[in-house]
């Protein structure tokens, strides 16, 4: 080979690499991304859940609570 032709194929391999180790970074955000989605949506979920069940209680309050003037 070249001279000239080496220089292009290093250039390349470097480049490749270079990339390799960015999807590999990204790879990784996406990763860690989705993890927190995932416990934030079960979080959520949580609060919906006790929001709904307050607000039961407290319906059941209201019907069970006799008005002021008994």
């Amino acid at each position: 080979m070249n001279k000239e032709l080496l220089e292009r194929v290093t250039e390349l391999e470097t480049r490749i690499a270079f990339s390799e180790d960015q999807i590999d970074q990204l790879d990784q955000t996406i990763y860690q991304q989705q993890v927190q989605i995932d416990q934030l949506t079960h979080l959520v979920e949580k609060m919906r859940q006790l929001i709904q069940q307050s607000q039961l209680s407290s319906e059941q309050e209201i019907i069970n609570t006799k008005p002021p003037h008994y």
